[in-house]
């Protein structure tokens, strides 16, 4: 199919798409398909027109639904004649599994001049899981005839005419195709990836995409100048949680052409529905899509980025960096490179514009742990370039697999405790770690005065390490909270005690768990006996990014490490 789609930009169809209305004959039934598990569905009969007007009276719609259990790079057709000749063809970009959607057929009436038929066409239906890979097809046939008079042709005009359906628009032959499914973004930003295929027969000066609210509000706008006869054109745009002032609802997509002729500007539009984030239920990208490689060519364009890409540990940051190497013999107006997590976020992007034939750059970006809201796991990479007369424009897509970085454990955030009448027991989830966790230390803080609100962090003073444990659980016994309060503070018996923890690791120690303060009145008094008067001691001790905790009656750092 992609030699298919080559050969149509050269064909000379006078192909007028202004407000195409779907005209099926009424007693036609339905043809089905399924190849690689894409449902491909058409009517098995329409008619031939016979003027440029009954080009859009006579136009029709062939549908996919995609059941593979896998996504496709794209899917589409091509029809030819019954000699075998090539006569037009479309495709969808980026079919997921799930998808469904339609891809119009208008016809264009100088092929059947002097047609006398019905004849039967023949139908090509194509599949591409991913570039490099082979396209696969099966064969169908629709017949077309000359309509007379006896024929009855059911009307169902909608009231937006132009050929819209799923989340794609043709007008003036030129269609414009944007997300399945947008959602208002809660954290992370969201990008709209915006796709322009010139099939209209003549160049086009000018595509424009928006997206509007309800009070006319403009949310995201892309459009490509040029767009010459059988190229495309794709535009990103992210947009965030406040782009979205009117929350999630019905939003106007509006596509306008202009072309080069002076007939002035096509506009139209369409309803669709922006879904809360909460309805975003897209599922994991599969491992098996990984390829291993961390380079994406198209046309000649080369784009390379780390061959580890890690989440970064809490607290560091990880530069990313993107190559961009021009061999396809023209300069590029411009080219981008994004990450994205499964659920659409955009993790990261870099671009280079105006990059000469021959030339490399190297753009670098940061990325944090809270970039990858979603953890380690696979994510896609998104990739598209444009050059200044629209022949090398292309969209690739490949996926990486994105580990956890060495680093120490994640942050306890679940902390809960109980009292009984001799401890205090506590109790956690064991935190995600990179290596294996060796122990925990749990802190303890008193307050800074007496009176000060124990419910309050800013009331304490800094953690002081009371000892370790190995397990998800631990407990404190009124033995143990007195030692650590005696000397501390005035009386023992009428204050409070914060309870923190933190996990180590060969990798380092993680940030101290959220804080569990405990009353001592009416649980510890200042008679209370200690099973000895001097307990053990503990220390942290460091070596360059490893760290570890000694207790002993009189602590010492190993060599090589410094009490810190």
């Amino acid at each position: 199919m992609r030699k298919t789609f080559l050969k149509l930009k050269y064909l000379a169809l006078s192909i007028s798409v202004i407000s195409a209305v779907l005209l099926p004959i009424s007693s036609a039934s339905a043809a089905t398909i399924t190849h690689q598990g894409v449902v491909f569905s058409w009517p098995d009969l329409v008619f031939a027109p016979q003027s440029s007007a009954e080009q859009n009276t006579y136009a029709f719609d062939i549908s996919y639904s995609n059941n593979s259990g896998k996504d496709y790079y794209y899917a589409g057709y091509s029809l030819s004649s019954p000699e075998d000749k090539l006569m037009t063809g479309d495709l969808a970009i980026g079919v997921k599994n799930g998808n469904t959607g339609k891809l119009r057929v208008t016809l264009s009436y100088l092929n059947f001049l002097n047609f006398t038929g019905p004849a039967n066409y023949l139908l090509n239906l194509c599949t591409l899981v991913s570039l490099g890979e082979k396209e696969t097809c099966s064969k169908g046939t629709i017949s077309i005839k000359k309509k007379e008079s006896t024929d009855v042709i059911s009307s169902n005009p909608s009231s937006n005419p132009v050929a819209a359906t799923g989340s794609s628009m043709t007008v003036q032959g030129v269609t414009v195709s944007w997300p399945e499914k947008i959602y208002v973004p809660s954290t992370t930003n969201f990008p709209l990836l915006i796709s322009f295929a010139n099939n209209s027969g003549k160049d086009i000066l000018k595509a424009e995409w928006l997206l509007k609210d309800s009070s006319g509000a403009t949310i995201s706008s892309r459009s490509v100048i040029g767009l010459k006869s059988g190229t495309n054109g794709y535009e990103t745009d992210n947009v965030i949680n406040a782009s979205f002032k009117s929350g999630p609802g019905t939003y106007r997509v509006i596509v306008r052409i202009e072309g080069y002729d002076g007939t002035g500007t096509f506009q139209e539009e369409k309803n669709i529905q922006v879904l809360p984030w909460s309805q975003n239920q897209q599922q994991p990208y599969s491992s098996s899509l990984v390829s291993g490689s961390n380079s994406l060519s198209l046309n000649g364009f080369t784009f390379s980025w780390p061959a580890n890409l890690t989440v970064p540990a809490e607290g560091n940051n990880v530069g990313i960096e993107i190559q961009f190497s021009n061999k396809t013999g023209v300069d590029i107006l411009s080219a981008e490179l994004m990450l994205v997590d499964y659920k659409g976020s955009r993790i990261f992007d870099r671009s280079v514009i105006g990059l000469k034939s021959g030339a490399t750059s190297i753009q670098e970006d940061n990325t944090i742990s809270s970039s990858y809201p979603l953890g380690a796991g696979v994510y896609k990479i998104i990739a598209t370039i444009k050059d200044y007369n629209g022949k090398k424009s292309a969209l690739g897509t490949a996926y990486v697999e994105v580990k956890t970085a060495p680093g120490p454990p994640q942050t306890i955030s679940d902390l809960s405790a109980t009292r009984s009448t001799s401890s205090i027991d506590y109790t956690f989830t064991k935190p995600s770690s990179f290596g294996a966790i060796d122990y925990y230390t749990v802190f303890g803080q008193v307050l800074l005065a007496p009176g000060l609100e124990p419910s309050q962090y800013v009331s304490y003073k800094s953690p002081v390490a009371i000892k370790n444990f190995t397990s998800e659980s631990f407990s404190l016994t009124k033995d143990e909270i007195t030692r650590f309060l005696t000397g501390k503070v005035a009386d023992i018996s009428n204050t409070s005690l914060m309870v923190k923890i933190a996990a180590h690791s060969s990798y380092g120690y993680s940030y101290y768990s959220n804080g569990i303060y405990s009353l001592t009145s009416g649980f510890i008094s200042n008679s209370t006996k200690t099973s000895s008067t001097t307990g053990p001691k503990t220390i942290l001790c460091t070596k360059g990014q490893l760290s570890k905790f000694v207790t002993g009656a009189s602590p010492k750092c190993p060599k090589g490490y410094k009490k810190t």
